[in-house]
């Protein structure tokens, strides 16, 4: 097993729990963009990965708010889709920081 999926046991001091949390989230999110990449090498078209993946989430979302027999009331799926937004606003942040970074570090070449 990866040593970075190991649950800590309370041995760690809580600066150090949310670097392993954040360890363990990118790790977690890069091996379902390597699987995403995956199914489109494949030959799936990138539109149905992505839904794919979005459906998969969903239905983990929902087991981990209801459990594998429950399904969310409206109140419920209106606190996913916020959490969703609040997420995919998160990363679009973090993808304009990128892009102005990389425009400062390659400034544009005189023509």
């Amino acid at each position: 097993m990866d040593q970075r999926l190991l649950k800590y046991n309370g041995r760690f001091s809580s600066a150090e729990k949310t670097l392993n949390d954040k360890e363990n989230h990118h790790h977690c999110t890069t091996r379902f963009i390597e699987l995403a990449n995956e199914l489109k090498n494949g030959g799936y078209d990138r539109k149905l990965v992505s839904a794919a993946l979005m459906s998969a989430s969903g239905i983990y979302a929902t087991y981990m708010a209801a459990g594998n027999s429950g399904a969310l009331e409206p109140s419920g799926v209106d606190k996913v889709a916020a959490l969703y937004r609040k997420n995919l606003e998160h990363i679009q942040d973090r993808k304009k920081e990128e892009v102005l970074a990389q425009q400062k570090a390659t400034p544009d070449q005189p023509e």
